[in-house]
C-alpha cells in the first residue's frame, strides 16, 4: 500500500499494488520439494554404498564359514540362512539405486516443464502433441488430458503452424 500525501504530509489516498502469486508459490513449493527428493536419494545411495560394502564381506566369510562346516551340522542352515538375508538386503540396495534414478530423472523433467511461465508444446515427427505444460493448457483453453495425442494443427491451426512462422519445416522433417 502505498501512500499519497498532501502538502503537510498527510496521506489522502492510497494504492494497493497487489500481483497473484499463487502460482509462483506452487512452483516453489514443488521445487523445494524436487530438492528434499533430491537429497533424499543422494542420502539413500550413499547408505547404499556404505552397506554394500560390508556386507559383501560378511557374505564372503559366512560362505567360507559354512564350507568349513561339517555339511551335517545343524549351523549350516543358520549361515546359509544369514547369506539369503545378506543377498536380500543386497536386492534392496540395488531397487533402490534403480528406482532413484529413474525418480529423478522423471520429476526433474516434468518439473521443469510443467513450471514454465511460457508455453510449451512437444510435437512428435508426425505433428502430434506428446507434451504439454499448463501454460500451453490454460492458453488453449485445454486439459492436457485433452491435447495430449491430437494433431498440433487441429488445436493451433494453420495460421500458427507453417504461414511463415518456421514451425512447417519442423513438422515435416520431424
Amino acid at each position: 500500500i502505498v501512500p499519497f500525501l498532501d502538502d503537510k504530509g498527510r496521506p489522502y489516498q492510497y494504492t494497493a499494488i497487489r500481483h497473484e502469486i499463487t502460482e509462483r508459490k506452487r512452483i516453489e513449493m514443488e521445487l523445494r520439494e524436487q530438492a528434499a527428493l533430491k537429497r533424499l536419494g543422494e542420502m539413500a545411495a550413499v547408505v547404499g554404498h556404505e552397506l554394500k560394502n560390508p556386507l559383501a564381506g560378511l557374505r564372503g566369510a559366512l560362505e567360507i564359514i559354512a564350507r568349513r562346516m561339517p555339511s551335517d551340522s545343524s549351523d549350516v542352515r543358520i549361515v546359509k540362512e544369514m547369506v539369503t538375508r545378506i543377498d536380500s538386503l543386497n536386492q534392496m540396495v540395488q531397487d533402490l539405486k534403480r528406482q532413484r534414478a529413474q525418480l529423478v530423472e522423471k520429476e526433474y523433467v516434468d518439473n521443469i516443464i510443467g513450471s514454465m511461465s511460457d508455453i510449451l508444446m512437444v510435437i512428435d515427427p508426425h505433428a502430434m502433441i506428446r507434451t504439454v505444460n499448463r501454460a500451453a493448457c490454460k492458453l488453449l483453453g485445454y486439459e492436457e488430458h485433452e491435447l495430449i495425442g491430437q494433431p498440433a494443427r487441429a488445436v493451433m491451426g494453420d495460421e500458427l503452424l507453417g504461414q511463415g512462422s518456421g514451425v512447417e519445416p519442423l513438422l515435416t522433417r520431424g
